[in-house]
This record gives structure tokens, C-alpha cells and sequence, in this order.
């Protein structure tokens, strides 16, 4: 995919892409990784190699990026949710701490 190397137009990217790119910007963040941009979908023998990196890719990453309410790369991060349907509501709240930590061997977590 010589064509990424030199960066992607974003208006051509799905919603949900583009969203993700707004959050990395957000919280001040230079690169990101989607592994359907960088993994050639349609290509087993791609999918096998590139696919054998993804721990090393996700145990390093600063954040991870989920659109877990998204049927499909259009449907976007941010959506409108009725605040009345108690389904939608946060039932729980964790509390994050931005930042970097690293295990013994100096490798982040």
C-alpha cells in the first residue's frame, strides 16, 4: 500500500475513520493505526503477516479507539442517545488516568 505511505486525504476516509482521527488530534496525538488501512483486507497471506503484529501494535498503542455502537466503518464514534432509555445510561463510572505507565522491562502498558 505504497499510496498511505505519504499520508491519507481524510475527506475520503468512512465517518467512523474520521472520527478517530478528530479523537487523535484531540488529545494531541500525531500518528494513529487502523488496521483495515494498513491491512489489506482482501488479501490472506497480508492478513497473516500483518495480523501476527497487532499485539505488539495494541500493547504499545497510547490509546485504543473503539466504535463498539458502529454496525460498520460509517456509522461513526459520536451519535445522538436517548437519555431517557435507562440502556443508554452509564451504570457504572471508571475512573482513566491519561498517561503512560511501563511494565518492568520498560515496555508501555
Amino acid at each position: 500500500m505504497p499510496i498511505l505511505h505519504n499520508g491519507i486525504n481524510t475527506a475520503t476516509l468512512p465517518t467512523t475513520f474520521k472520527h478517530a482521527v478528530e479523537v487523535v488530534r484531540f488529545i494531541g496525538l500525531q500518528y494513529s493505526w487502523i488496521d483495515s488501512l494498513c491491512i489489506l483486507q482482501d488479501s490472506a497471506q497480508d492478513w497473516e503477516t500483518e495480523s501476527s503484529n497487532m499485539g505488539s501494535i495494541y500493547r504499545n498503542a497510547y490509546v485504543n479507539i473503539a466504535a463498539s455502537s458502529s454496525r460498520d466503518s460509517n456509522g461513526g464514534l459520536f451519535f445522538y442517545r436517548d437519555t431517557s432509555n435507562p440502556k443508554s445510561q452509564i451504570r457504572q463510572a471508571i475512573p482513566v488516568t491519561l498517561g503512560s505507565a511501563n511494565d518492568n522491562e520498560g515496555h508501555p502498558t
